[in-house]
């Protein structure tokens, strides 16, 4: 609703190959009659969903859209992957974070570095839509982030790019922008 995901379904199928015919499995729940939204909501001023095709926790399709530029109205897609499943990558970049042998100097130069690392591995659809807001000295407010990979943060990116040979950084993204997510299977945002 007004660019809002409201509802999730997936379907699971188990059968034995030996089994003549698959065995019959009760169903869930009947849901409720009713279901609350609310329509006052906004569309926020970027969306971006990221799916799962597989299984694998390193290959994802993200799409990235926004009112505020018209190249992104109806929605871009791309295919991403990740160097090893997401798990795996964000528990190596935030292993710096939680040794407390380190200096806390050190420990915010690991957080920092993990930042540029995180933007690194972020869909490359989302840095171009965030590159080409920036461009454009449009004033973005807030992201909304419907995934199915939920250990990626977001919030702690810090992007970065070097342009006619100068380095330029922003502040993280969960500093600059106000960013909700909606990671559970449940629905639950």
């Amino acid at each position: 609703y007004n660019g809002r995901p409201s509802g999730f379904v997936s379907r699971a199928w188990d059968w034995t190959a030996a089994a003549p015919e698959a065995p019959e499995i009760p169903g869930h729940a009947a849901a409720a009659s009713s279901l609350p939204i609310h329509v006052e909501s906004v569309a926020p001023d970027v969306t971006v969903k990221v799916t799962a095709p597989g299984a694998d926790g390193q290959h994802y399709v993200c799409s990235v859209e926004s009112p505020l530029l018209p190249a992104y109205q109806a929605g871009v897609s791309a295919e991403f992957g990740l160097p090893e499943t997401a798990a795996e990558f964000v528990a190596k970049k935030l292993d710096g974070l939680i040794d407390e042998s380190r200096s806390a100097t050190e420990r915010r130069r690991n957080l920092k570095e993990a930042g540029y690392r995180f933007w690194k591995a972020a869909p490359p659809t989302f840095q171009k839509l965030i590159w080409d807001l920036i461009d454009a000295n449009v004033t973005v407010k807030n992201l909304y982030i419907a995934t199915a990979e939920p250990t990626l943060p977001w919030e702690l990116m810090i992007p970065h790019r070097v342009v006619a040979g100068f380095a330029e950084e922003r502040a993280p993204l969960g500093v600059e922008f106000a960013i909700g997510r909606w990671t559970r299977s449940d629905s639950a945002s």
